[in-house]
């Protein structure tokens, strides 16, 4: 170690080991990219179980407040009658 530079002290007077410890840089670099992969794949997995699960606990009523607000046209059949317009409410 150059004289001009201070090792790293941790507590209780230990030196922290900077350099030296048996790993080449390169080895914690691709194992890290590979724990951020599979950290990322986990997390899309959750996203999209969460997605489904929102998705199917929609009422007829979010899916109604949806299309009048994007002021979509829709068309309800009913007894053998069919309504076609666009939602100005929802109740």
């Amino acid at each position: 170690m150059p004289n001009d530079v201070q090792p790293s002290v941790c507590s209780y007077g230990a030196v922290a080991d900077t350099g030296g410890s048996g790993f080449a840089e390169h080895d914690l670099s691709a194992a890290a990219a590979a724990l951020r992969a599979a950290w990322r794949a986990d997390e899309e997995e959750w996203i999209r179980g969460a997605v489904a699960h929102w998705e199917h606990r929609r009422t007829l009523v979010d899916v109604a407040r949806d299309c009048m607000h994007r002021g979509d046209t829709v068309a309800v059949h009913v007894g053998g009658v069919t309504f076609t317009g666009t939602l100005t409410a929802r109740g």
